[in-house]
């Protein structure tokens, strides 16, 4: 991907998504089990990637919404532990690093999951991370 992040190890904007792995989906600091999926860009788009998102992102309110008393929508991360630094920094093995910026502009990703907390009637009061 040609977008490139702060890596916490080295310190510098050296950090990129790797072509393959995993992405995880929490909504207010919880991860369903299934909250999770593979990507391959070498195979997928951006938008096909960010289309596959807001799915998980879907069924993962849909699971919350039919909670007894389900908590108002805070919080959903979508982050992965895929990352490579050009600088080969090596202490990155399981941090969990934010893929938002990769496949959504902040307004249309609030927008789109504003609606989806709508249809399914839950409270919404999203922190985008």
């Amino acid at each position: 991907m040609d977008h490139l992040n702060y890596c916490p190890t080295c310190f510098e904007l050296s950090l990129s998504l790797s072509s393959k792995g995993v992405i995880f989906v929490y909504i207010n600091g919880l991860k369903l089990q299934n909250g999770h999926f593979l990507f391959n860009l070498e195979k997928q788009t951006r938008q096909e990637l960010s289309q596959t998102i807001l799915l998980k992102i879907e069924e993962c309110l849909k699971w919350h919404a039919k909670l007894k008393n389900p908590r108002p929508i805070k919080d959903i991360s979508i982050v992965s532990d895929d990352f490579i630094c050009e600088n080969n920094s090596s202490h990155l093995i399981g941090k969990k690093i934010s893929v938002m910026e990769y496949f959504f502009e902040p307004d249309n990703y609030y927008r789109s999951i504003k609606l989806l907390c709508e249809k399914l009637s839950l409270p919404f009061s999203l922190e985008i991370s």
